[in-house]
C-alpha cells in the first residue's frame, strides 16, 4: 500500500495546521483539494512526524476554587475523620462490653433462638 502524503499535500497540510485549522478541517480541505481521504487522526500522526507544534485543548471556563472535601481537617481526607471520632457505640454508653452483649447468650440451643438472634458458631 502506498502513503497518500505527497509534497504537495504536506505543503497544504503545513500551509492549514499554520492557519490554525482542526485536524479534521485538514483532511477535508486535503480531500477538495487533492481528492485523497485522510482520516483525522492520519493528520495528526502526520503533523507529530512532520515536527509541527502539537496543539493543546484550552478550556475557557473559569476553574472552581479548591475546597476540600470535609472542612475543620487539615488534609480534608476521610482517613483524619475517622482518626479523630470514636466508635459510634463507644460515644454514647461508657458500660463495657460484656455488659451490653452478655457472654451467656452465646451458649444457647438451636431451638432456643429467637428471631434476632446469630445463627451461626462464634468461637
Amino acid at each position: 500500500m502506498t502513503s497518500p502524503w505527497t509534497d504537495e499535500i504536506d505543503q497544504t497540510l503545513r500551509y492549514l495546521w499554520g492557519d490554525g485549522q482542526t485536524a479534521l478541517q485538514c483532511s477535508i480541505e486535503i480531500y477538495r483539494c487533492h481528492r485523497v481521504r485522510v482520516s483525522r487522526n492520519a493528520v495528526i500522526g502526520r503533523t507529530n512526524k512532520l515536527g509541527f507544534s502539537p496543539r493543546r485543548m484550552v478550556s475557557t471556563a473559569p476553574r472552581k476554587p479548591y475546597k476540600p472535601r470535609r472542612p475543620g481537617n487539615k488534609d480534608g481526607s476521610i482517613a483524619a475523620n475517622l482518626r479523630n471520632k470514636q466508635p459510634p457505640s463507644m460515644a454514647k454508653d461508657n458500660r463495657p462490653l460484656a455488659d451490653i452483649f452478655p457472654v451467656g447468650s452465646r451458649n444457647m440451643k438451636l431451638i432456643d433462638l429467637g428471631p434476632h438472634d446469630c445463627r451461626y458458631a462464634t468461637s
